[in-house]
């Protein structure tokens, strides 16, 4: 028959994880904006350099990362609705994102988490393990930037050949939240053990 209906695309893998994911990015943006209100609202004494670092970081940068995000969510949902083939094409805001947040990642990481680390401890070899491990992670964003638009790849064909760029990216990310919250835990616990005795 010529009038038949063809039932609609499962949507809920590709646009309602889109939707959520941007959803729940922006629900965490929202929040840290509030955490740096509180922070400059408080009586820290964090030396200017540290103090300045958010204020660039969080208004700025994570601004941008978040306005990608929204840019990629409507090019999908908006000016394409309706097309489900859509979704699995790259778009320059989503490629660019990826390194604009490793920006964000790698100026509270290296600064703040290894610079704190390093003044509750006293020693390096958090910093020494934190600025390679950080500068690992920000460069495979690039290269998921770079190579995400310099080919038009639909974003599964990308994942399948770059797949190593996305692996050492998370695997970089992963290792390094592992490390930033050991290193916390363990200098935390040696200058107060009489939080954790019971």
């Amino acid at each position: 028959m010529s009038g038949e209906f063809l039932p609609p695309p499962n949507l809920g893998l590709t646009l309602g994880t889109l939707e959520l994911g941007v959803l729940i990015a922006t629900v965490l943006y929202g929040t840290v904006i509030v955490q740096m209100f509180g922070y400059f609202h408080s009586q820290f004494r964090d030396r200017t350099g540290i103090r300045c670092l958010p204020r660039l970081v969080f208004s700025l940068v994570e601004t941008i990362e978040t306005s990608f995000l929204w840019v990629y969510l409507y090019s999908r949902t908006v000016e394409h609705f309706g097309n489900a083939d859509i979704l699995d094409q790259s778009h320059w805001s989503l490629a660019f994102s990826v390194p604009v947040g490793n920006i964000v990642v790698f100026c509270v990481q290296v600064p703040l988490f290894a610079y704190k680390v390093y003044r509750l401890s006293g020693k390096w070899y958090y910093v020494v393990f934190c600025i390679p491990a950080s500068t690992l992670r920000l460069a495979m964003g690039f290269a998921i930037a770079v190579t995400m638009t310099s080919q038009s790849l639909l974003i599964s064909e990308y994942v399948n050949k770059y797949k190593w760029i996305v692996i050492v990216h998370l695997s970089a990310a992963a290792v390094i939240d592992v490390a930033n919250t050991a290193a916390l835990y363990i200098c935390f616990k040696k200058r107060s053990p009489s939080l954790y005795v019971r």
